[in-house]
């Protein structure tokens, strides 16, 4: 649900109500539910992060490297690795999707295999705290050093 200081965040320059306004209009795009026909939106959508996730779960790559100006990340994969996306099925078979918006496929590297530094590039929302300008160093699949600027 949209809050006052939520939507003051998103859109700064706004009155409060237009703010508030306009991220409910975020939310309903992000959430595929402003078309037409949002179902059809839906499955159009999950089938293409499923096309995606077969194409990753047929080439079954070993390594996954991540290489900018600041991020020099190593993943690899465990053995037997699959990787999901948005659609889910219970346990009739009914396809549903349990995170909404979803624009992921995810897997999971090997727990002992993570090694160099990623750099955020996007604030991180974690226990409604909002987390920024950070980075984090792996050797052999923990942390060992990080860094969190603060404004």
């Amino acid at each position: 649900m949209p809050t006052k200081d939520w939507a003051k965040k998103v859109f700064p320059n706004l009155s409060e109500d237009k703010a508030i306004e306009k991220l409910w209009d975020a939310i309903f795009k992000c959430s595929r539910v402003d078309g037409q026909d949002p179902i059809k939106a839906w499955e159009e959508h999950n089938e293409n992060l499923k096309s995606k996730m077969d194409f990753l779960n047929k080439n079954n790559f070993k390594t996954l490297k991540y290489k900018s100006s600041k991020t020099d990340l190593t993943l690899d994969l465990p053995k037997g690795h699959v990787w999901l996306s948005g659609a889910s099925k219970d346990p009739n078979g009914i396809s549903f999707n349990p995170n909404i918006p979803t624009e992921e496929i995810f897997g999971m590297p090997h727990k002992f295999k993570v090694n160099g530094t990623v750099y955020s590039t996007k604030p991180l929302v974690y226990g409604g705290n909002i987390i920024d300008n950070f980075f984090l160093t792996f050797k052999d699949g923990k942390i060992i050093d990080s860094l969190l600027k603060r404004d």
